[in-house]
């Protein structure tokens, strides 16, 4: 039998030893440090849709503030959000709420009212966890 070298195949062994002590560090970047809450009253009229873009203008005065830093509520908020399901139908949102996910380097920023969320480009079905999770808040 033909004894392999370790020498032979150092190179590999360093490689795979830094790829696994870097794992950690790349997915504790990721991780959400804080979440902001922006909010009105979900049963607030207005005369037309209220945009993403517009919310903090339409409701200046109004909007109350919530801030979530235990990582649990965090990560069950994130949770959440991933189970939603894409709504093919809706195409506007009267958007009611910001919730803004606070990482090391970037921020995600969420708009939502009581019966969809637009996350990305995507517009989602609101489910009744993720709603009763907000109203908890």
């Amino acid at each position: 039998m033909k004894n392999i070298s370790f020498k032979k195949y150092n190179w590999a062994y360093i490689f795979i030893i830094m790829l696994l002590q870097s794992t950690p560090l790349i997915a504790k970047e990721a991780l959400c440090k804080k979440v902001i809450i922006q909010y009105v009253d979900f049963d607030i009229l207005t005369i037309a849709d209220v945009s993403c873009s517009y919310f903090n203008i339409a409701f200046d005065k109004e909007i109350q503030t919530s801030t979530i830093t235990n990582n649990r509520k965090i990560q069950e908020l994130i949770g959440l959000l991933n189970k939603l399901e894409i709504d093919q139908e809706t195409k506007s949102v009267d958007v009611r709420m910001k919730v803004k996910l606070l990482y090391k380097n970037t921020t995600e920023e969420i708009c939502m009212d009581k019966f969809n969320v637009i996350r990305g480009k995507n517009i989602y079905k609101m489910n009744t966890n993720l709603l009763q999770f907000i109203k908890n808040k």
